[in-house]
């Protein structure tokens, strides 16, 4: 119809209703589709970031172990030209340091390899769980008897195999006991024991210290956001601590558990 025939027509009410609600959906669609363009940049944005950041983790770690070798080596030497106990306790001190720094560039690099599918490639064989025990307590015991903390350990009852990585579930477990040791007060007590359940092999790590505030539970496996983090906190727990904490190594462990299925 023509302008002049438009403008003399009188639609229906229930006409007019129809192109109102038509109108509202095609707005709405139009808004929808804004905003999905607007989160699709955004995604595409983060991810970008995120990519950035992983290269920049694996860049970092890798510079920060390059002074590290010279730097054990040089000890060692120390260590073993021959006796002198002032200069041997300084020594130690400077290698506990360097074993602590070793630890977070290995934490380090191995967080920015789980970030990236793929990265991390296990070994997987028949192995004794309790073996994979006494090697995650012995790289922590120096750790306990420097805080007079009281270590118990409950190994499996009877001998008992598991399929995985060695070397990495050895890794879990030493950030447990590591993490457990960390926020437990000097002269606490820390417990490891581990048995079968059904089909699984279970491990628990309990021990007496300060605990996690249930408002914070969900963020302690967060990458980069542990309980240190979450908890906005900026100085150690108490005397002889380590300081605040990365959010790396609970991260690392639960990671690690999930790659064993």
């Amino acid at each position: 119809i023509g302008i002049g025939q438009a403008a003399a027509c009188v639609w229906p009410d229930e006409d007019l209703d129809l192109v109102r609600v038509l109108a509202e959906r095609a707005w709405l669609a139009i808004q929808k589709l804004e905003v999905n363009q607007a989160l699709t940049q955004r995604v595409v944005q983060f991810a970008a970031a995120d990519r950035l950041k992983n290269e920049f983790l694996a860049t970092l770690g890798h510079e920060l172990r390059n002074p590290l070798v010279p730097i054990r080596s040089t000890l060692d030497l120390l260590l073993g030209a021959g006796p002198d106990a002032a200069l041997e306790d300084r020594l130690k001190c400077i290698d506990r340091q360097v074993v602590q720094l070793q630890r977070l560039v290995d934490d380090l690099l191995d967080a920015s390899r789980i970030t990236q599918q793929g990265r991390i490639r296990l070994q997987m064989r028949g192995i004794d769980l309790a073996e994979v025990l006494r090697t995650a307590v012995e790289a922590q015991q120096p750790r306990y008897v420097a805080r007079a903390q009281e270590f118990v350990c409950k190994p499996p009852a009877v001998p008992l195999r598991v399929i995985g990585d060695r070397e990495r579930l050895v890794q879990a477990v030493g950030n447990l006991l590591h993490n457990a040791s960390r926020y437990s007060p000097a002269g606490g007590r820390i417990e490891l024991t581990a048995g079968r359940e059904g089909a699984e092999a279970v491990i628990r790590v309990r021990d007496n210290g300060r605990g996690i505030a249930p408002a914070r539970l969900p963020y302690i496996f967060e990458l980069f956001l542990g309980h240190d983090a979450a908890e906005g906190a900026t100085s150690p727990a108490e005397p002889g601590d380590d300081g605040p904490g990365f959010g790396i190594g609970l991260a690392l462990a639960r990671r690690l558990v999930e790659l064993h299925g």
